[in-house]
């Protein structure tokens, strides 16, 4: 039988979820700011908010590779780092808002398909509701 999960890992874990995107939707309601400040073509602009979407793509198919040579639990941590500092880099010039949200989108983008990974492995059938928190907090961080 699986066990439930604390309070507290509920808590981390929806508040994961919650930041996971939030890096990604805070750009395009600035980014006509963006652009004018870093002199970006709308090329440049366009590819800013297309390169998070191309990590899902890539990258998201190798978390369970990832997840084989690695804890999940610390999967999931490098890639909340990693996420933090890209964030940090979008803030140093054009060259660190490009490689910053390309960090980012890559280490969301497997962070987030090994979240229900994990909590299936680590609940079974009863990590279900947890899944459902974790989805619906990324919705809403987003927002």
């Amino acid at each position: 039988m699986a066990s439930r999960p604390s309070v507290l890992f509920f808590v981390a874990v929806v508040l994961a979820g919650a930041n996971m995107r939030t890096v990604f939707a805070s750009l395009p309601p600035l980014l006509e700011e963006v652009r004018a400040d870093l002199r970006l073509s709308g090329t440049a602009a366009g590819l800013l908010t297309t390169a998070p979407v191309l990590c899902f793509g890539a990258l998201g198919p190798l978390a369970p590779l990832l997840a084989r040579r690695l804890a999940m639990e610390r999967l999931i941590a490098v890639c909340a780092a990693l996420t933090a500092a890209g964030a940090a880099l979008r803030g140093v010039g054009a060259g660190g808002l490009f490689l910053g949200t390309v960090l980012a989108g890559a280490a969301v983008a497997v962070a987030q398909t090994s979240m229900p990974a994990l909590l299936r492995a680590r609940f079974g059938g009863g990590g279900g509701a947890l899944t459902g928190a974790f989805s619906m907090a990324l919705t809403l961080g987003a927002s």
